[in-house]
This record gives C-alpha cells, sequence and structure tokens, in this order.
C-alpha cells in the first residue's frame, strides 16, 4: 500500500468556505519581522455543506507578499478542475528559452479562451490587440494600429457555415477578388446621404456584365473591341447605332 499522509477534521459538520485542513511554511524564528509569518500556504476548502452525497472540496493557494503574511489566495483549483487566477492584474507566463509553447486540448477538440472585456494579445506589454465577442457571435478585432492579413498560400477566403463565397488572392502580385459560387453576382453598395445604394452590380451569370446605377463618367476614349458592338439607348434599346 502506498504511504499516505492524512490531515484529518475533527469537525462533525463541514459547511461551505469552511477550511478542512491546512498546511503553511514558515522559516525560522530567527529572521524576524515579516520573515516568521507564513510565507505560502496550502488549504482544503469546502465548496459546500458536506453531506452523504456531497464532499465538494477546492485546493487553495496563498503566498506571502512584504509586511504581510499568507493574505490571501493567489490561485484556487476546484473540485471541477477549473485553475482559477484570484489576482486582479497576474499573469500565467510560459516557457524560459524563446522556444514556443503550445496550448492543446487533449482531446484535439476545441479550447476555449473566455474573458468578458475580450481577450488581448501583445508582443511587448503594450498596444494590446483586443478579441472580442458580442455574445451574440459577432466577432471584432480592436487594434491600436493597422490589421495585416500575411498568408503565405496567397489567399484569404471568405466562408459562411464552411461554404467558401469570395476570396482574396495575389496571382503573380496581381491582385484578384473572386465571387466564388457559380452565377452568383458581385455587388459593390454605399451611402448616398443616409440611404443605402447599389452603386454596381457585376452579373456573373451574363460573364461579368456591369451594371451601373447611375451616370459613368470617362474621362478620355471608350473602346468597343467587338466589331459588332451596339450602343443602346432608352429602355427598348431604340436608339441603336452599329459600329
Amino acid at each position: 500500500l502506498p504511504l499516505v499522509f492524512k490531515l484529518k477534521s475533527e469537525e462533525d459538520t463541514i459547511t461551505a468556505d469552511e477550511t478542512i485542513a491546512r498546511i503553511d511554511f514558515e522559516a525560522g524564528d530567527d529572521s524576524g519581522n515579516d520573515a516568521i509569518l507564513p510565507a505560502a500556504s496550502i488549504a482544503a476548502v469546502a465548496e459546500a455543506t458536506f453531506s452523504s452525497g456531497d464532499n465538494s472540496t477546492k485546493l487553495t493557494f496563498g503566498l506571502g507578499e512584504s509586511v504581510s503574511s499568507v493574505g490571501r489566495t493567489c490561485f484556487t483549483m476546484d473540485h471541477d478542475g477549473d485553475f482559477h487566477l484570484n489576482r486582479d492584474g497576474r499573469s500565467i507566463k510560459f516557457g524560459d528559452s524563446g522556444t514556443p509553447v503550445s496550448l492543446t486540448h487533449v482531446d484535439n477538440t476545441s479550447l476555449t479562451l473566455q474573458a468578458s472585456n475580450g481577450l488581448g494579445i501583445t508582443g511587448d506589454g503594450s498596444n494590446i490587440v483586443l478579441l472580442k465577442e458580442s455574445g451574440s457571435g459577432d466577432f471584432t478585432i480592436d487594434a491600436n494600429d493597422d490589421i495585416r492579413l500575411d498568408a503565405n498560400g496567397a489567399d484569404v477566403v471568405y466562408q459562411d457555415d464552411g461554404t467558401e463565397y469570395a476570396r482574396l488572392s495575389n496571382s503573380s502580385s496581381d491582385f484578384v477578388i473572386s465571387s466564388s459560387v457559380s452565377d452568383k453576382d458581385m455587388i459593390f453598395k454605399g451611402n448616398d446621404g443616409g440611404v443605402v445604394k447599389t452603386a454596381l452590380t457585376l452579373d456573373m451569370s451574363a460573364s461579368g456584365k456591369a451594371i451601373f446605377n447611375d451616370t459613368i463618367e470617362v474621362g478620355d476614349n471608350v473602346n468597343l473591341k467587338s466589331d459588332g458592338a451596339v450602343i443602346g439607348f432608352g429602355a427598348d434599346g431604340d436608339v441603336t447605332k452599329s459600329l
């Protein structure tokens, strides 16, 4: 049998938030002042009033600081296995040699990070970029400066529920904007005096026919490539000129 070190409370009734047992770490008496006070503490604390079907317990870890003994809990592990940092402004630091550190779900499923005001990412402790979720599924990237998308595969792909509908691509340094769904239009809209209007529609079911909502101004020549090209005027095309 393994060697078991047991701390047992003699309380017959354990109530919620009651300390069941605690281990304190202290220095020798000769150090004096705050050095002789408890420097660290590990405690088992009841999360609920104990009963025949419930002995929910958390472990709390306290560490001393200047001019005081262990004053408050620094972090907690609850009975569900959740880990809590109990002091505002604190951080979890990974690694010491400059090599990458990974957070990985052991079953290769999702890994959730949650914060009510957004998750902050920073390279040097300043200019934090916030990643925010609205509570209804909207996602916001809030940066103090530019947002740069660097895709070594040369494509930024837009999807809706897993289905691709558009992409931005680098093709030999040409900037390509693509609509991915067969025969679906590319539509350009803007706000005209508080009214949203469609300025231009590219009809992809008609080889990209351009449909402008209003006036087209051309600074110089208009060239019609086909010898059989037709310019039509009016809703019925009733005035035409063949070139």
